[in-house]
Protein backbone atom coordinates (compact mmCIF):
# COMPACT_ATOMS: atom_id res chain seq x y z
CA UNK A 1 0.00 0.00 0.00
CA UNK A 2 1.85 3.37 -0.56
CA UNK A 3 1.60 7.00 0.95
CA UNK A 4 -1.69 8.35 -0.73
CA UNK A 5 -3.79 4.63 -0.15
CA UNK A 6 -2.60 5.05 3.07
CA UNK A 7 -3.75 8.65 3.22
CA UNK A 8 -7.18 7.79 1.61
CA UNK A 9 -7.77 4.50 4.36
CA UNK A 10 -7.05 6.54 7.35
CA UNK A 11 -9.42 9.66 6.64
CA UNK A 12 -11.79 9.91 9.31
CA UNK A 13 -14.80 9.64 7.21
CA UNK A 14 -13.33 6.23 5.38
CA UNK A 15 -13.19 4.50 9.06
CA UNK A 16 -17.11 4.52 9.46
CA UNK A 17 -18.28 3.22 6.35
CA UNK A 18 -19.07 -0.07 5.97
CA UNK A 19 -18.42 -2.04 2.37
CA UNK A 20 -21.63 -0.90 0.26
CA UNK A 21 -21.35 2.73 1.38
CA UNK A 22 -17.65 2.98 0.24
CA UNK A 23 -18.83 1.84 -3.38
CA UNK A 24 -20.53 5.72 -3.10
CA UNK A 25 -19.50 8.64 -4.94
CA UNK A 26 -17.98 10.50 -2.33
CA UNK A 27 -15.23 7.72 -1.59
CA UNK A 28 -14.60 7.82 -4.56
CA UNK A 29 -14.03 11.26 -5.03
CA UNK A 30 -11.82 10.89 -2.09
CA UNK A 31 -9.85 7.91 -3.59
CA UNK A 32 -9.15 9.99 -6.77
CA UNK A 33 -8.56 13.17 -4.91
CA UNK A 34 -5.75 11.03 -3.23
CA UNK A 35 -4.46 9.25 -6.04
CA UNK A 36 -1.12 10.21 -7.17
CA UNK A 37 -2.27 9.92 -10.82
CA UNK A 38 -4.57 13.12 -10.13
CA UNK A 39 -2.72 15.67 -12.38
CA UNK A 40 -2.64 13.09 -15.15
CA UNK A 41 -5.87 12.71 -14.90
CA UNK A 42 -6.84 16.37 -14.94
CA UNK A 43 -4.19 17.00 -18.32
CA UNK A 44 -6.31 14.16 -19.81
CA UNK A 45 -9.65 15.47 -18.96
CA UNK A 46 -7.55 18.67 -20.63
CA UNK A 47 -6.77 17.47 -23.63
CA UNK A 48 -10.05 15.52 -24.01
CA UNK A 49 -11.51 19.54 -24.28
CA UNK A 50 -8.74 20.88 -26.14
CA UNK A 51 -9.19 18.39 -29.01
CA UNK A 52 -12.34 19.65 -29.69
CA UNK A 53 -10.36 22.99 -30.81
CA UNK A 54 -7.39 21.30 -32.63
CA UNK A 55 -10.22 19.47 -34.67
CA UNK A 56 -11.51 22.77 -35.53
CA UNK A 57 -8.18 24.30 -36.10
CA UNK A 58 -7.22 21.71 -38.53
CA UNK A 59 -10.26 22.04 -40.70
CA UNK A 60 -10.18 25.19 -40.84
CA UNK A 61 -6.56 24.74 -41.87
CA UNK A 62 -7.66 22.40 -44.68
CA UNK A 63 -10.21 24.65 -46.18
CA UNK A 64 -7.79 27.54 -46.44
CA UNK A 65 -4.83 24.90 -48.41
CA UNK A 66 -6.90 22.68 -50.28
CA UNK A 67 -10.30 24.67 -50.25
CA UNK A 68 -11.59 20.94 -48.60
CA UNK A 69 -14.87 21.61 -46.30
CA UNK A 70 -16.24 25.21 -45.30
CA UNK A 71 -15.42 27.92 -42.16
CA UNK A 72 -18.58 26.72 -40.95
CA UNK A 73 -18.19 22.79 -41.32
CA UNK A 74 -14.64 23.77 -39.30
CA UNK A 75 -16.02 25.73 -36.28
CA UNK A 76 -19.03 22.93 -35.59
CA UNK A 77 -16.05 20.54 -33.25
CA UNK A 78 -15.93 24.10 -31.30
CA UNK A 79 -19.75 24.68 -31.05
CA UNK A 80 -20.18 21.22 -29.84
CA UNK A 81 -17.63 21.56 -26.37
CA UNK A 82 -19.08 24.44 -24.76
CA UNK A 83 -22.84 22.75 -25.55
CA UNK A 84 -21.35 19.52 -24.34
CA UNK A 85 -20.36 21.38 -20.93
CA UNK A 86 -23.69 23.49 -20.72
CA UNK A 87 -25.43 19.87 -21.00
CA UNK A 88 -23.02 18.54 -18.30
CA UNK A 89 -23.69 21.42 -15.81
CA UNK A 90 -27.17 20.51 -16.64
CA UNK A 91 -27.58 17.23 -15.71
CA UNK A 92 -25.39 17.79 -12.44
CA UNK A 93 -28.09 20.22 -11.16
CA UNK A 94 -30.29 17.47 -12.01
CA UNK A 95 -28.47 14.90 -9.79
CA UNK A 96 -28.14 17.45 -6.54
CA UNK A 97 -31.90 18.55 -6.96
CA UNK A 98 -32.70 14.24 -6.97
CA UNK A 99 -30.53 13.86 -4.11
CA UNK A 100 -32.40 16.63 -2.01
CA UNK A 101 -35.77 15.28 -2.93
CA UNK A 102 -34.10 11.79 -1.95
CA UNK A 103 -32.48 13.14 1.25
CA UNK A 104 -35.50 15.65 1.90
CA UNK A 105 -32.99 18.59 2.63
CA UNK A 106 -34.75 21.23 4.52
CA UNK A 107 -31.73 23.64 3.97
CA UNK A 108 -28.70 23.78 1.95
CA UNK A 109 -25.21 23.99 3.72
CA UNK A 110 -22.39 26.56 2.40
CA UNK A 111 -20.75 24.36 0.17
CA UNK A 112 -23.82 23.04 -1.63
CA UNK A 113 -24.72 26.42 -2.30
CA UNK A 114 -21.18 27.25 -3.92
CA UNK A 115 -21.40 24.09 -5.54
CA UNK A 116 -25.19 25.58 -7.21
CA UNK A 117 -23.73 28.53 -7.63
CA UNK A 118 -20.53 27.06 -9.66
CA UNK A 119 -22.92 25.00 -11.78
CA UNK A 120 -25.14 28.05 -12.47
CA UNK A 121 -22.09 30.31 -13.37
CA UNK A 122 -20.93 27.53 -15.80
CA UNK A 123 -24.50 27.52 -17.20
CA UNK A 124 -24.22 30.81 -18.13
CA UNK A 125 -20.85 30.95 -19.31
CA UNK A 126 -21.17 28.16 -21.43
CA UNK A 127 -24.82 29.28 -22.54
CA UNK A 128 -23.50 32.46 -23.96
CA UNK A 129 -20.21 30.49 -25.91
CA UNK A 130 -22.48 28.39 -27.72
CA UNK A 131 -24.77 31.21 -28.40
CA UNK A 132 -21.85 33.34 -29.63
CA UNK A 133 -19.82 30.14 -31.59
CA UNK A 134 -23.58 29.47 -33.82
CA UNK A 135 -23.91 33.02 -34.60
CA UNK A 136 -20.08 33.26 -35.37
CA UNK A 137 -21.16 30.28 -37.54
CA UNK A 138 -24.15 31.82 -39.36
CA UNK A 139 -22.45 34.89 -39.38
CA UNK A 140 -19.66 33.66 -41.79
CA UNK A 141 -21.19 33.80 -45.30
CA UNK A 142 -22.18 37.68 -44.42
CA UNK A 143 -20.48 39.31 -41.95
CA UNK A 144 -22.04 42.83 -42.28
CA UNK A 145 -23.31 42.66 -38.82
CA UNK A 146 -19.74 42.14 -36.41
CA UNK A 147 -21.74 43.67 -33.50
CA UNK A 148 -24.37 41.20 -33.49
CA UNK A 149 -22.45 38.07 -34.05
CA UNK A 150 -20.22 39.40 -30.86
CA UNK A 151 -23.05 40.46 -28.78
CA UNK A 152 -22.72 37.02 -26.42
CA UNK A 153 -19.08 37.52 -25.91
CA UNK A 154 -19.19 40.91 -25.27
CA UNK A 155 -21.64 40.63 -22.49
CA UNK A 156 -19.82 37.36 -21.15
CA UNK A 157 -16.84 40.08 -20.68
CA UNK A 158 -18.64 42.50 -19.11
CA UNK A 159 -20.36 39.85 -16.85
CA UNK A 160 -16.57 38.82 -16.05
CA UNK A 161 -14.92 42.08 -15.68
CA UNK A 162 -18.07 43.07 -12.96
CA UNK A 163 -17.23 39.72 -11.36
CA UNK A 164 -13.14 40.48 -10.84
CA UNK A 165 -14.34 43.82 -9.59
CA UNK A 166 -16.32 42.58 -7.26
CA UNK A 167 -14.58 39.36 -5.94
CA UNK A 168 -10.52 40.07 -5.63
CA UNK A 169 -8.47 36.73 -5.79
CA UNK A 170 -4.77 36.34 -6.58
CA UNK A 171 -4.75 36.52 -10.26
CA UNK A 172 -7.96 39.06 -10.47
CA UNK A 173 -5.36 41.30 -12.26
CA UNK A 174 -4.78 38.91 -15.09
CA UNK A 175 -7.90 38.26 -16.03
CA UNK A 176 -9.53 41.71 -15.62
CA UNK A 177 -6.56 42.98 -17.78
CA UNK A 178 -6.95 39.98 -20.44
CA UNK A 179 -10.68 40.29 -20.48
CA UNK A 180 -10.03 44.46 -21.05
CA UNK A 181 -7.56 43.77 -23.84
CA UNK A 182 -10.17 41.24 -25.51
CA UNK A 183 -13.50 43.26 -25.34
CA UNK A 184 -11.38 46.33 -26.59
CA UNK A 185 -10.17 43.80 -30.03
CA UNK A 186 -13.66 42.92 -30.26
CA UNK A 187 -14.60 46.90 -30.20
CA UNK A 188 -12.28 47.20 -32.76
CA UNK A 189 -13.32 44.91 -34.90
CA UNK A 190 -16.71 46.21 -34.64
CA UNK A 191 -15.22 50.19 -35.56
CA UNK A 192 -13.69 48.54 -38.18
CA UNK A 193 -16.04 46.48 -39.99
CA UNK A 194 -19.74 47.55 -38.90
CA UNK A 195 -18.60 51.56 -38.57
CA UNK A 196 -15.77 51.74 -41.56
CA UNK A 197 -13.77 52.43 -39.32
CA UNK A 198 -9.76 52.72 -40.78
CA UNK A 199 -6.92 51.33 -38.26
CA UNK A 200 -3.54 50.27 -39.43
CA UNK A 201 -2.28 46.71 -38.52
CA UNK A 202 0.60 47.80 -36.53
CA UNK A 203 -2.42 49.77 -34.31
CA UNK A 204 -4.13 46.36 -34.02
CA UNK A 205 -1.26 44.59 -33.30
CA UNK A 206 0.02 47.20 -30.43
CA UNK A 207 -3.53 45.75 -28.20
CA UNK A 208 -2.43 41.54 -29.47
CA UNK A 209 1.11 42.37 -28.22
CA UNK A 210 0.04 43.49 -24.41
CA UNK A 211 -2.46 41.10 -24.42
CA UNK A 212 0.23 38.46 -25.50
CA UNK A 213 2.75 40.60 -22.70
CA UNK A 214 0.25 39.96 -20.07
CA UNK A 215 0.29 36.58 -20.59
CA UNK A 216 3.90 35.98 -21.05
CA UNK A 217 3.61 37.68 -17.04
CA UNK A 218 0.99 35.57 -15.76
CA UNK A 219 2.62 32.30 -17.35
CA UNK A 220 6.32 33.81 -15.59
CA UNK A 221 4.41 34.39 -12.00
CA UNK A 222 2.79 31.46 -12.18
CA UNK A 223 6.00 29.17 -12.62
CA UNK A 224 7.70 31.20 -9.59
CA UNK A 225 4.83 29.74 -7.46
CA UNK A 226 5.16 26.37 -8.55
CA UNK A 227 8.70 26.28 -7.99
CA UNK A 228 8.53 27.86 -4.64
CA UNK A 229 5.82 25.17 -3.57
CA UNK A 230 8.06 22.43 -5.33
CA UNK A 231 5.04 21.84 -7.45
CA UNK A 232 7.51 20.53 -10.39
CA UNK A 233 4.78 19.07 -12.75
CA UNK A 234 2.85 22.31 -12.60
CA UNK A 235 5.91 24.63 -13.12
CA UNK A 236 6.32 22.64 -16.02
CA UNK A 237 3.07 23.20 -17.79
CA UNK A 238 3.08 26.70 -16.71
CA UNK A 239 6.79 27.15 -18.26
CA UNK A 240 4.99 25.67 -21.60
CA UNK A 241 3.03 28.80 -21.60
CA UNK A 242 5.80 30.76 -20.96
CA UNK A 243 7.53 29.98 -23.60
CA UNK A 244 3.95 29.70 -25.92
CA UNK A 245 4.11 33.30 -25.34
CA UNK A 246 7.82 34.15 -26.17
CA UNK A 247 6.54 32.33 -29.55
CA UNK A 248 3.58 34.01 -29.94
CA UNK A 249 5.39 37.25 -29.59
CA UNK A 250 7.64 36.87 -31.71
CA UNK A 251 5.65 36.13 -34.46
CA UNK A 252 3.66 39.47 -33.76
CA UNK A 253 7.05 41.45 -33.36
CA UNK A 254 7.73 40.04 -37.02
CA UNK A 255 4.59 41.34 -38.30
CA UNK A 256 4.51 44.63 -37.03
CA UNK A 257 8.18 45.08 -38.41
CA UNK A 258 6.84 43.54 -41.58
CA UNK A 259 3.04 43.49 -42.65
CA UNK A 260 4.03 41.17 -45.19
CA UNK A 261 4.38 38.12 -43.39
CA UNK A 262 1.18 35.69 -43.54
CA UNK A 263 0.90 32.91 -40.99
CA UNK A 264 -0.32 30.59 -44.18
CA UNK A 265 1.88 31.29 -46.40
CA UNK A 266 5.41 31.66 -43.98
CA UNK A 267 6.89 28.71 -43.21
CA UNK A 268 8.88 30.31 -40.47
CA UNK A 269 5.49 31.84 -39.13
CA UNK A 270 3.52 28.93 -39.61
CA UNK A 271 6.48 26.76 -38.15
CA UNK A 272 6.28 29.37 -34.66
CA UNK A 273 2.30 29.31 -34.47
CA UNK A 274 2.56 25.43 -34.76
CA UNK A 275 4.72 25.38 -31.80
CA UNK A 276 2.92 28.10 -29.77
CA UNK A 277 -0.18 25.98 -29.68
CA UNK A 278 1.39 22.65 -28.79
CA UNK A 279 3.11 24.76 -26.21
CA UNK A 280 -0.11 26.18 -24.84
CA UNK A 281 -1.98 22.97 -25.39
CA UNK A 282 0.33 21.29 -22.80
CA UNK A 283 -0.17 24.15 -20.61
CA UNK A 284 -4.04 24.70 -20.53
CA UNK A 285 -4.36 20.60 -20.36
CA UNK A 286 -4.27 20.77 -16.41
CA UNK A 287 -6.15 23.69 -15.82
CA UNK A 288 -8.89 22.72 -18.12
CA UNK A 289 -9.16 19.07 -16.62
CA UNK A 290 -9.27 20.71 -13.33
CA UNK A 291 -12.21 22.45 -14.82
CA UNK A 292 -14.03 19.72 -16.19
CA UNK A 293 -13.66 17.71 -13.14
CA UNK A 294 -15.09 20.67 -10.72
CA UNK A 295 -18.30 20.42 -13.36
CA UNK A 296 -18.76 16.38 -12.82
CA UNK A 297 -17.62 16.06 -8.91
CA UNK A 298 -17.35 19.80 -7.48
CA UNK A 299 -20.77 18.83 -6.23
CA UNK A 300 -19.90 15.27 -4.25
CA UNK A 301 -19.34 16.37 -0.31
CA UNK A 302 -19.71 15.27 2.53
CA UNK A 303 -19.31 17.63 5.75
CA UNK A 304 -17.29 15.94 8.61
CA UNK A 305 -18.66 16.21 11.94
CA UNK A 306 -16.38 17.56 14.66
CA UNK A 307 -17.46 15.14 16.84
CA UNK A 308 -17.00 11.68 14.96
CA UNK A 309 -18.06 10.21 17.88
CA UNK A 310 -21.66 11.76 17.02
CA UNK A 311 -24.47 8.46 16.73
CA UNK A 312 -25.71 10.40 13.59
CA UNK A 313 -22.36 10.36 11.84
CA UNK A 314 -22.80 6.93 11.53
CA UNK A 315 -26.04 6.91 10.21
CA UNK A 316 -25.19 9.13 7.47
CA UNK A 317 -24.42 7.57 4.07
CA UNK A 318 -22.24 9.71 1.36
CA UNK A 319 -24.21 10.95 -1.66
CA UNK A 320 -23.61 12.84 -4.66
CA UNK A 321 -24.24 15.99 -2.71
Amino acid sequence: MNQHEIEYESHPLMQHLDKAARHTCYPCKLKLEASRFQPYIHSLLGLLVLAHVWLSGFLVYLKAQVDFGSYQTALIPVLILPVELCIACVLVVVVIYKDFIRLKVRGITVWQRQALGRLLRNILVFSLCSIGVFMIIQGLSQMNNLQTVLSPFLLLGFLGMAKFVMIETEDTWFWFSLTVCIEAGMLVGIYMIDYGGVMKIQEVLYLVMIATMILLIYCMELTRRFVMKWEVYNAVMSLCGFFASILVLLGEILLFTNTKFMILHNPFLLTLSLLACILYTISLSRPLGILLKDILTGHIEEPIPQDLTDSRFLLERPHSV
